[in-house]
């Protein structure tokens, strides 16, 4: 599997030694590269989001089986529809009223709908009004919620790690070393990664993995997972656990895993011979991690451009937390109260 961490220290290099020569157009290729990369990097988080929906709708599966993840997509969006004026209720993963869409409406934003949860309904045929959207926010905003919890928690892990790594040589040692030791500190590190498991435990999906260890794009990971198990000592069930922890901070635990779920379990117990380069793997994972609630966020808001109270709770929460680099120069930031907005938010 590439390797995330050496390609980005390869990348700032690249660009430290063309500004050293003093070349403008050696830095402009060096400058060209870097954004090529962080192009593939943000085309693979779209394409994850798409089949992330298609686990849940066979229809669009087909499509993004004939055609590809984008291409499908976009297919799937324009196909024919009959009766485009019929009104459909659009629900949640929950069960609560979102609001009413024309079916025309509801095909060209399926993608957005399965990726926030969402499904398509009847209206009912009752006399009681369905709840107005304003009643509905508090439904509609919980998912983002629970992953910028999960993520928050997540990012302020690894930096503790990172700066336990900084400062402590024997925790670097542990981590670098992997195994059982390096596995029971980050349980005692990662907010959920102890309870993965139990939770699971009667979750076909993590059964399946456990047999067949495939992302939701189709990469296979059987052969990596028994090669870092096999050099490591750790088990293939702590790596396919410690990959549901960041499926759970995208909040698709119930969905399977992506290719980013998998290499960042892989990378921080693989990863890495040194403090330094273990702090890099780190700092990697914190990054993808936010650019996964980044895109969800972008997909909510567009899901909820005309209605101004859900962006506005949306604007209150939505910056996660950044990576602290114990080896880098300290910064200034004000960071978001997470207790205090999660609690606003999750209350009935």
């Amino acid at each position: 599997m590439a390797n995330e961490s050496i390609r980005q220290l390869a990348d700032t290099l690249r660009v430290a030694n063309a500004q050293l020569s003093g070349d403008p157009r050696r830095l402009q290729l060096a400058l060209g590269q870097v954004e090529e990369r962080k192009r593939r990097e943000e085309e693979e988080a779209r394409q994850a989001a798409i089949l992330n929906a298609a686990s849940t709708n066979p229809e669009l599966a087909k499509f993004t089986e004939l055609l590809g993840p984008v291409k499908g997509a976009e297919a799937y969006v324009r196909r024919p529809t009959s009766s485009p004026g019929t009104v459909l209720q659009l629900i949640d993963k929950e069960g609560n009223f979102v609001k009413n869409v024309t079916k025309t409406e509801a095909i060209e934003n399926a993608v957005q709908y399965q990726q926030q949860g969402f499904r398509l309904t009847s209206l009912p045929t009752g006399t009681e009004a369905a709840p107005t959207a304003s009643e509905s926010v508090g439904a509609r905003i919980k998912p983002l919620v629970d992953q910028f919890e999960t993520s928050s928690n997540l990012i302020k892990g690894v930096s503790k790690l990172a700066n336990d790594i900084a400062t402590n040589p024997e925790v670097a040692n542990t981590l670098v070393a992997s195994g059982a030791n390096a596995i029971q500190f980050l349980k005692s590190n990662l907010e959920g990664f102890a309870s993965i498991a139990p939770q699971n435990k009667d979750n076909p999906i993590y059964k399946n993995l456990l047999e067949k260890p495939v992302s939701l794009q189709g990469t296979d990971f059987t052969d990596e997972i028994k090669r870092i198990s096999d050099a490591s000592a750790v088990t293939e069930s702590q790596i396919l656990d410690l990959a549901f922890l960041f499926a759970a901070a995208r909040g698709q635990e119930g969905r399977g895993l992506s290719d980013r779920d998998f290499q960042n379990s892989l990378d921080i117990l693989s990863k890495g011979v040194n403090a330094e380069q273990k702090i890099t793997v780190l700092n990697d994972v914190a990054r993808r991690v936010s650019s996964e609630y980044v895109t969800t966020v972008d997909i909510a808001r567009r899901l909820n451009a005309d209605d101004e109270d859900f962006l506005n709770k949306v604007n209150q929460f939505e910056i996660l937390p950044q990576f602290v680099d114990p080896f880098a120069q300290s910064t200034t930031s004000t960071p978001t109260n997470i207790d205090e907005l999660v609690k606003k938010y999750n209350q009935p």
